[in-house]
């Protein structure tokens, strides 16, 4: 059986919702141009794991 550690499992799991969360960032969705205005471009995918790099 092969044992993973928890960095392995939390890092997976980071990248995993990592991904989610900016699949759609470029997306157009109503209210958006309100949102960049107030907070600027959505991160990359890449900015967000970069903490704990791309698994």
């Amino acid at each position: 059986m092969h044992e993973r550690t928890a960095d392995q499992i939390l890092g997976e799991s980071w990248g995993n919702y990592a991904q989610e969360e900016t699949a759609h960032a470029d997306e157009y969705y109503p209210g958006r141009d309100s949102v960049v205005d107030l907070f600027g471009e959505p991160a990359s995918f890449d900015d967000v794991v970069a903490p704990f790099g791309v698994q």
